[in-house]
This record gives structure tokens, C-alpha cells and sequence, in this order.
């Protein structure tokens, strides 16, 4: 019923206004989800790639001796700033063996992707998975060029962090 007490008919403005309203909040809602999905996949390869870092991050913390910074906070830094001459330059190859391994275990990550990320959107891993899954040798091939590119930007990573191996041992 309109405020006048008619009964509003079907098509009338109304009518209207309430599935425009009901459009608007449809559309606002899609745009949000799909601002969420577009930050699942960066959020489930760092959740895979995380222990990884953590195992070449943690060695290297157990390794900074209590007394330096024990020393930098006697003599007035503060913790910015024990954390800034400190620890930093000690975790400083760590990190970046950390960020690499890292990037390359994202980098062909297939099994949480294949479940969080969209169609629109394929990851070189799914990618390849899809190219697999039709058939045909172009198809085919084209599989396996992405996989060699995969591979050598893998194993191009891996020697970079190689480079950071500090002597014979297995420290960074």
C-alpha cells in the first residue's frame, strides 16, 4: 500500500525502486567478494610458503647472540633501532633466502590455488593443468613450454639463493 492506502500494482515505481535497490546491493556485494577472491590466492600461497621461510629465517635468529643486543640497548638504541643495527644485518641473507624460496615454492603452487582461484584469473600451474586436460598436441605443447619456463624460473631462483651459502656448510 502506497501512503494514500491504494494498493501498489505490479510495474508501478515502486515496484521499481525496490528491485533497483535490491540490484545495487547485489552489485556492491559481487564487487566485494570478488576484492576478497582476488587476495585468496596471494593469501593461500603465503600460508603454503610460509614454514619454508620460517626454516631458513629461524637458524639464523637463534644465531644472534642476547648480548649484542643486550649491548646496543646499554649503550641508548632503542629497539627500532636494536632491530635497525642488530638483528637486520645478521638476518639480512636469511630474509632474502627466505623471500626467494618463498617466491619460488608460490611460483608452482598448484593445490591451494586450484581450489581458491578464479577462472579469470589462472596461476601458470592451472594453466598448464588446463592445457593438459584438452586434447590435441597443441595443446600439449604449449604445456610443456609453460612447464620449461616454470622450471628454469625455479631453478633460476634456487641458484640465486645458492650464491648466498655461506662455505661448505648448510647455513645462509
Amino acid at each position: 500500500m502506497n501512503p494514500q492506502g491504494y494498493e501498489t500494482l505490479p510495474g508501478t515505481d515502486e515496484v521499481y525502486r525496490d528491485r533497483s535497490l535490491g540490484l545495487v546491493v547485489f552489485g556492491v556485494i559481487e564487487i566485494l567478494i570478488g576484492a576478497f577472491c582476488a587476495l585468496l590466492v596471494p593469501l593461500a600461497h603465503a600460508l603454503v610458503a610460509f614454514p619454508f621461510v620460517l626454516r631458513s629465517l629461524l637458524p639464523a635468529l637463534r644465531s644472534i647472540p642476547p648480548k649484542l643486543r643486550e649491548a646496543a640497548a646499554v649503550l641508548g638504541a632503542g629497539p627500532w633501532k636494536v632491530w635497525q643495527t642488530v638483528d637486520l644485518p645478521i638476518l639480512g641473507r636469511a630474509l632474502v633466502v627466505g623471500a626467494v624460496f618463498a617466491f619460488t615454492i608460490s611460483l608452482g603452487e598448484f593445490g591451494a590455488t586450484l581450489f581458491v582461484a578464479r577462472p579469470q584469473t589462472p596461476t601458470m600451474p592451472l594453466a598448464i593443468y588446463r592445457f593438459l586436460g584438452q586434447p590435441g598436441a597443441a595443446n600439449y605443447g604449449q604445456a610443456m613450454a609453460m612447464s620449461s619456463i616454470l622450471m628454469l624460473v625455479s631453478a633460476t631462483g634456487f641458484m640465486f639463493i645458492e650464491k648466498f651459502r655461506l662455505g661448505h656448510g648448510g647455513e645462509f
